[in-house]
């Protein structure tokens, strides 16, 4: 055995004990972070992580908006045609009572005026039942 294979045995070891931690540790944190909106994150943070935590083929956008599913609502992002760009809008179920509650967070990266604005005009959203009957579930109607 030549002397420089177990040096290089350790250090690939080593990288794929730190690849792992560093995979685990970003994992918790996605998480948590979709639980709430991190504005600190930015529009583009935000975009990675709806993306990272959005489910196959729910992504849709039309001429100002792009929305992004995930578990428990979806994500909204403006795009440039907007006038309120960068903005970033959260929208998620939450239990309430026996019933469920619609909640709305965003976050303003431009105008603040274009920012409320864009807010009393978002795209309409709904609830519908998911499929067996497991809970519920948000769609947003971006074609209409």
């Amino acid at each position: 055995m030549n002397k420089a294979e177990p040096a290089l045995l350790t250090v690939l070891l080593a990288l794929v004990l730190a690849t792992l931690a560093v995979r685990l540790t970003l994992g918790k944190y996605m998480a948590r972070s979709m639980t709430q909106l991190d504005c600190r994150l930015g529009y583009y943070g935000l975009l990675s992580f709806a993306t990272y935590a959005a489910r196959p083929g729910t992504a849709e956008e039309n001429a100002d908006w792009i929305a992004v599913s995930v578990a428990d609502g979806h994500f909204l992002f403006s795009k440039p045609s907007a006038p309120a760009h960068p903005m970033v809008v959260r929208r998620k179920l939450e239990a309430e009572g026996e019933g469920w509650n619609i909640v709305t967070e965003g976050c303003a990266f431009g105008g603040k005026d274009a920012y409320k604005e864009a807010m009393a005009q978002l795209p309409p959203v709904e609830k519908a039942v998911r499929e067996g009957g497991r809970g519920v579930e948000l769609k947003v109607e971006l074609n209409r």
